[in-house]
């Protein structure tokens, strides 16, 4: 009588590749949905202040702490942060009357690194310029050069 011993390590060694491939696929599929999640908080700060400057005639008006402006004003969602794993929205700069900078940092390891890559690249399919620098530590930051 043959022994089974090699099917079952053959259909053991199968069952852990096609496992792995999954999870190594679906951890993709959550870092572009993370990265989406990301782009779009990116998209309702500009529009934040497009509305702010709205309602100033048009321009933004200047101030020190223009991301501090539009969470007094409600034009951000008061949960922001929270829906940033790992992420952070460290500042929104008035760089000229229709010009304002949005500055994202990153997680500090390699996926969050190309989590940013990615997201430069969904906001540059958008039309918008993103530089992402890094730091001695491997922190990544991101910072979007926007108009109105």
């Amino acid at each position: 009588m043959q022994s089974k011993w090699p099917q079952r390590i053959a259909f053991i060694f199968a069952f852990s590749a096609i496992l792995g491939v999954v999870l190594y696929v679906g951890g993709g599929l959550f870092r572009s949905s993370n990265a989406g999640t990301v782009v779009n908080l990116v998209n309702g700060v500009a529009k934040g202040v497009s509305h702010y400057a709205g309602s100033n005639g048009g321009v933004i008006p200047p101030t020190q702490d223009l991301l501090n402006e539009l969470e007094q004003r409600n034009l951000l969602a008061s949960d922001y942060q929270e829906r940033l794993p790992g992420y952070s929205l460290s500042k929104v700069l008035r760089m000229g009357p229709a010009q304002f900078q949005i500055h994202l940092d990153c997680p500090p390891d390699e996926r969050g690194r190309e989590a940013c890559d990615q997201i430069l690249d969904l906001k540059s399919a958008e039309g918008d310029s993103g530089v992402l620098r890094t730091d001695g530590r491997g922190t990544g930051k991101i910072t979007f050069d926007m108009q109105l």
